[in-house]
Formats: structure tokens, C-alpha cells, sequence
């Protein structure tokens, strides 16, 4: 975390100070890179809320409950106008410290459908701001819009996950809003996400964030936490959006777009820890990644006809073995 002027019980030991960012954002600049922050909103939340209980979703069975029952989300209360203020302020204070033009809010696995009901003070709610017809999913929607709002204030553009998107009935999320699609499927979110096509035809640009083979971590029971290269280099393009690739080689959940999309922004890799390495262990680890995704977004002709051969050849180049 970075400390906060606004919050300032929030920063947790060893978080970054202002100097230690200024000094990151030169560092940045010199290379010719751009950090985008990204706080996440109204879920994953649990440290901030866990000093500002007040401001925690909880569901209806809890609300008022004189005993001690004790009940901890890591979800933002967006009907509650105090937490709306204090995401204000904190939103104030740093967009301005990050002079890139994106904005990341998350906006991932914060409430599947079949939880909107222990939470109907959601419902409620959406249904006053935006009339009959309206659901839960319209007030996170409303909620996306609000943020976005004061992204714009300060010049930027708002990026999520789109595994919220769906759902909704009379209030969609702005199509200036940059969607990072990532998953097909989401169990802690929209358990059938918006499809890439879908969110193009409805005019938002789309970041490939796909699970496969845009991910670098440990893997998750079947789930392989980093695509096999081979296959990668061999068959997989920027239009071709993946949910997972499976130990056993499958990979599931293929959605296609054209490839001349002009919202497809492109693809990312995505370092997702804790890791069973160190720093440097990561650092060497996704030099090959970078390097065929690098290679395959640009979706010029191959320099090599294997990915042995295309390997040879960023030897050759002065990439690290």
C-alpha cells in the first residue's frame, strides 16, 4: 500500500511512502513505462474495512443484530452515503500522485447473483436511485459510473474487470470504462461473464486479460498457473480469448473475435502471487512469457517457424536464456 493523508491508520507496515513513489514514476518514465494504480472497489476490501466496520456490506440476517455474532465481507457498502464520501477522498488524493492516463478500480468477485438476496438493501436501493426494473447489479453498475465520474474529473480513463459487467436491467456500465476480460466464468462474480464480442459490439474497448495464457503464477488444483510457450507461440492469437488452461493440456472456453477489432486493445500478463519464488526467480521467469506475448499481440509474421527456433533467435537478440 502507499501511505494515505486521508486514511492514515490504513497504510500497513512497509507501505510505500510518497517519496517512494515519486522515485518508482521516475524510474518509470526513464523506461518508457506506465503505472497504472489500481485500488480495489467496493471488493477486496478487508483492510479498510476492517477499521471502518461501519462501512461493510453485510447481509440482511446481521444488519441490526444485537448479539455478537460476528460477520466480515471484504465488500464496500455502495447504498451508504458515509462510504461513498470516504471512497471520494481517497480516490481525491491519488489520482493526482500518478501522472499515467488509467485508472484501475478492479470491480472483480464482488457478489455473485445468487447472493444478491442475503443482501437486499442492494435491491432496495437500486430500485430508488433507478426505478422499477432495476437490480443489484444496476447498483454496482451505477456504482462503476459514479467512480468513473471522477476519474474523467481528473483526465483519466477507468479500467475494471469484467466479470461484473452482466446482469443488468436498466443501467449499463459507461462505454468509456476500459473492460480487462479475464474469465468466462466467474463463481465470486457474474457466474456467466459478458462475452469479449458482446462488450465490442456494445462499444467498449477490451484489454485481453484472458486466463490463458495471460497468467503467471502457482497453479490452482487442475488450473495451470502458466501457459505452456509451445502451444502459445504455435496456435493462440491476441483475437482469441481464453477462460483456462487445465495440468492435462486443455484449455477451455475459446471465444474468438475478428481480428481487425478496433476496440481490442491488446494483452497483458498478469503476475498473481504469493509466489513459491523469490523476486528474481519471477523476474527470470516471465522474460519468455513477455516475450511471446509480445510477439503474438503484435500479430506479425512469426520470425521463426517452431518456438525452439524463436527461442534460438531471442538469444540471438540479447534476451536472457
Amino acid at each position: 500500500g502507499i501511505e494515505s493523508r486521508s486514511f492514515p491508520a490504513l497504510a500497513s507496515k512497509g507501505a510505500f511512502s510518497r517519496a517512494d513513489i515519486a522515485r518508482i514514476l521516475r524510474l518509470a518514465h526513464r523506461d518508457h513505462v506506465t503505472v497504472i494504480p489500481e485500488i480495489e472497489m467496493p471488493g477486496h476490501l478487508a483492510a479498510f474495512l476492517a477499521q471502518h466496520p461501519g462501512m461493510e456490506l453485510k447481509p440482511a440476517a446481521v444488519v441490526g443484530s444485537s448479539t455478537s455474532q460476528q460477520y466480515l465481507t471484504d465488500k464496500l457498502d455502495i447504498t451508504n452515503p458515509k462510504a461513498l464520501v470516504a471512497m471520494r477522498r481517497i480516490l481525491d488524493e491519488y489520482l493526482p500522485m500518478f501522472p499515467g492516463p488509467y485508472w484501475d478500480m478492479g470491480v472483480d468477485e464482488v457478489l455473485p447473483p445468487a447472493e444478491y438476496p442475503a443482501f437486499p438493501q442492494l435491491a432496495t436501493f437500486a430500485t430508488a436511485q433507478y426505478g422499477p426494473g432495476a437490480t443489484p447489479a444496476d447498483a454496482l453498475h451505477g456504482f462503476i459510473n459514479w467512480v468513473d465520474q471522477i476519474v474523467r474529473a481528473h483526465h483519466k480513463t477507468l479500467r475494471i474487470w469484467s466479470d461484473q459487467m452482466g446482469g443488468t436491467g436498466v443501467v449499463p456500465v459507461n462505454p468509456d470504462v476500459v473492460a480487462e476480460w479475464w474469465t468466462s466464468a466467474s463463481p465470486l462474480g457474474d457466474s456467466v461473464t459478458v462475452a469479449p464480442s458482446t462488450l465490442l459490439s456494445r462499444g467498449y474497448q477490451v484489454l485481453n486479460a484472458g486466463w490463458y495464457p495471460n497468467y503467471y503464477t502457482d497453479d490452482l488444483g487442475p488450473v495451470a498457473g502458466r501457459a505452456d510457450l509451445a502451444g502459445v507461440y504455435k496456435s493462440w492469437t491476441v483475437n482469441q480469448f481464453d477462460g483456462q488452461e487445465l495440468k492435462n493440456g486443455t484449455v477451455t472456453s475459446r471465444q474468438k473475435v475478428p481480428a481487425n477489432s478496433p476496440g481490442l486493445l491488446g494483452t497483458t500478463l498478469n503476475i498473481w502471487g504469493p509466489l513459491k519464488e523469490s523476486t528474481e526467480q519471477t523476474a527470470a521467469g516471465i522474460e519468455p512469457h513477455l516475450a511471446v506475448l509480445a510477439q503474438k499481440a503484435w500479430d506479425s509474421p512469426l520470425p521463426a517457424a517452431t518456438y525452439h527456433g524463436f527461442v534460438r533467435d531471442t538469444h540471438r537478440v540479447g534476451l536472457p536464456h
